[in-house]
């Protein structure tokens, strides 16, 4: 170890450029030199993680040390701290939190719910870069709601789009808050099973959101104490939206009527209800004017007069997947002997999988299918494959390498008309042109097809060879536009 740390500091600095940010980290672990070169380097404090999971957190302690001293800032800072191992949140965190926001792109923090009003106060900075804002709450028993202050991020945060709260927040009725203005894409979520329900008045908390999911154990969504002045505020926000994902289990079956009552719902994009009677699904379904883009109903008989009669998507995802945000992990039950379940573990789900492909009857009216790569595996047991799917969206949940898209491409039929391509979580995906031609030539369509390549997937190799087969289209979440294959993969 010698020999390196004999090494000039002028010459371990151009050495220090060429690592990335992990082996920065381990590289200032070595010795007190390394640590001060990795220190001054500006990519050691580009992508902060604080997990704090003990009584004595030492590394917070390097951080703080030149945050503090304002040579430095982050560009994303994520706080995890779990209030099991420590009795409260360390001062210096909320210090960080000061000195930090005002040059912090992404900010995720996840804390018990009773931080929250210390908190409140560390976020009453100016936030002029922020543009994601991620708010998780480790389980409190009881835990009143915690209204979120006006002041937040002093109410400047001009580049917010996109905000993730917890179920524990109290709704804002009346005055706005100015931080929240512009955020186009909210996310209500329950990850801890928290004792709060989802609560309507969310929707006038953003003004100018354009798509807005609620994830949560339960829904106790009628509060009786809304006079009706504040429920046509919230009708107008709904109706402004351009999309709406509703995942919840209703605690009593009237709550879902008088939302689907009182609320207009004909816009949703995505709809999960979590073992609702078969009246339920049928009045929900009643509302909606043409079909959502994804329905996902558990436990419930598909020989429904509606089911039976209109096509729909049918989505998989492994066990394996679990632990992911619902919008990846859609899972379709469709009959109340239970062939898939959330709950299915081991080596139980890979039969109840099965018999879902083996049972045709549940096949003769789906038109989209949406599957993940991480149940790549059973694809040789799943006989017979539906023929008559004119949607296939496969989401590459494992490394690209350890799956093939050719695979897929005996089972198809002739209806197919659409292949979409995406990733699993926020990563980047390579997929191989040289693959993808396979499908098409295995692929039982004798017309061409569409490709629609999302944002997270790279084409790698010659795009040329494509166009004998497909019409490219690429697809960033909120819209699509056409561009030639040349341009696709150079992008």
């Amino acid at each position: 170890m010698s020999a390196f740390t004999s090494v000039p500091l002028e010459l371990w600095a151009l050495v220090m450029d060429e690592l990335n940010y992990r082996q920065l980290v381990t590289a200032s672990r070595v010795c007190q030199q390394w640590r001060a070169v990795a220190f001054d380097h500006p990519s050691f404090w580009h992508d902060i993680h604080i997990a704090i999971h003990g009584p004595d957190p030492p590394a917070l302690y390097w951080l703080t040390r030149r945050l503090d001293a304002g040579q430095h800032r982050p560009f994303m800072l994520s706080i995890d701290i779990d209030d099991k191992d420590v009795a409260s949140v360390p001062d210096e965190v909320y210090s960080l939190l000061r000195t930090s926001i005002s040059t912090v792109e992404r900010l995720s923090i996840n804390i018990a719910a009773t931080s929250f009003e210390r908190l409140w106060g560390a976020l009453e900075v100016t936030a002029p870069l922020l543009s994601v804002f991620s708010l998780l709450a480790r389980a409190a028993p009881l835990q009143p709601r915690s209204p979120i202050p006006p002041t937040i991020f002093d109410g400047n945060a001009p580049v917010l789009r996109t905000v993730r709260l917890p179920i524990v927040i109290e709704p804002t009725i009346g005055p706005s808050i100015l931080a929240f203005a512009r955020v186009e894409h909210v996310q209500i979520a329950d990850t801890q099973k928290l004792t709060a329900s989802f609560v309507v008045g969310f929707f006038t908390m953003f003004p100018e959101a354009k798509h807005f999911d609620v994830h949560c154990q339960r829904a106790g969504l009628w509060p009786i104490s809304y006079d009706e002045s504040t429920l046509a505020a919230i009708r107008e926000r709904v109706l402004a939206l351009q999309s709406l994902e509703l995942c919840f289990q209703f605690d009593r079956r009237y709550d879902m009527q008088e939302f689907c009552k009182h609320f207009p719902v004909d816009h949703i994009r995505r709809l999960l209800l979590r073992r609702p009677t078969p009246e339920d699904v049928e009045m929900a379904l009643s509302h909606l004017k043409c079909p959502p883009y994804d329905v996902i109903i558990s436990g419930v008989d598909t020989g429904s007069e509606y089911l039976s009669s209109k096509p729909f998507t049918i989505s998989f995802a492994s066990a394996a997947s679990r632990g992911t945000s619902y919008r990846l992990q859609r899972i379709f039950l469709d009959s109340d002997s239970g062939y898939l379940g959330r709950g299915a573990h081991g080596s139980g789900w890979r039969g109840r999988v099965n018999r879902v492909f083996h049972d045709m009857s549940i096949w003769e009216q789906v038109r989209s299918l949406t599957i993940t790569t991480s149940i790549w595996p059973m694809l040789a047991m799943w006989q017979p494959i539906p023929l008559h799917v004119s949607e296939l969206c496969v989401v590459f949940s494992l490394p690209s390498q350890l799956v093939k898209l050719s695979e897929f491409g005996y089972a198809t039929g002739e209806a197919l008309q659409v292949l979409s391509l995406r990733n699993y979580g926020t990563g980047i995906s390579d997929v191989d042109v040289a693959d993808v031609l396979v499908f098409a030539e295995r692929s039982s369509s004798h017309h061409r097809l569409r490709l629609r390549v999302h944002s997270s997937i790279e084409l790698s190799g010659d795009t040329g060879p494509l166009s004998q087969y497909f019409d490219l289209e690429t697809y960033d979440g909120d819209s699509s536009s056409w561009t030639s294959f040349d341009e696709a993969g150079t992008e």
